[in-house]
């Protein structure tokens, strides 16, 4: 496993219900390992997700269907993992340069930095005014350069850091409400 999550791919893609599946899922579901800070042997799990859960949390590209995991495996936040050497390769280690900012569903990871600045770019400030997440990236860069692709985004423009004055007349004029529906498709 690298970082605090692993995606898994069973061979063949079999479907969620799947016993071979479930049953990986469970023996998965069940791993202890002690807690070196609390002495407690505790469960590695803190979710998992199949391929229903990893849509919604962006993890399905819809071009590639062998890239969706057969399921997601998020781990503990009191533990870390990673790749064991042998499986390292290329791969991320610890080590100099390291840097934890890896996705996973534990707030401390999860909750991130972006700086966009530039032309057409509102300054905001530091703000925590509405939400985004790492798929929104993509889309509002293409969009800020003009740059056009036939990449499907899972994410919106960011329209919260876009200056309404550099919005062309039919945008400017409705970009209250290209804010409601961007923070709507974003809502829980």
């Amino acid at each position: 496993m690298l970082f605090g999550f692993t995606a898994v791919y069973v061979p063949g893609q079999p479907a969620p219900t799947d016993p071979s599946v479930r049953a990986l899922e469970q023996t998965m579901a069940g791993l202890m390992a002690e807690n070196l800070h609390t002495g407690l042997n505790e469960n590695l799990m803190a979710a998992m997700a199949d391929p229903v859960e990893e849509s919604m949390l962006h993890m399905v590209t819809l071009a590639d269907s062998a890239r969706t995991p057969t399921f997601t495996f998020f781990g503990d936040l009191n533990f870390f993992f990673e790749s064991p050497p042998s499986a390292r390769g290329t791969l991320p280690f610890v080590g100099m340069g390291f840097a934890w900012n890896h996705g996973d569903i534990q707030p401390e990871i999860a909750r991130t930095f972006i700086g966009i600045a530039g032309p057409g770019v509102r300054n905001p400030g530091v703000t925590d005014s509405f939400f985004s997440d790492h798929t929104d990236v993509r889309p509002t860069i293409v969009w800020l350069s003009g740059l056009t692709d036939d990449y499907e985004h899972d994410g919106r423009v960011l329209m919260e850091l876009i200056a309404p004055n550099t919005l062309s007349g039919h945008l400017h004029a409705h970009h209250e409400t290209l804010l409601r529906l961007g923070q709507t498709y974003k809502a829980d």
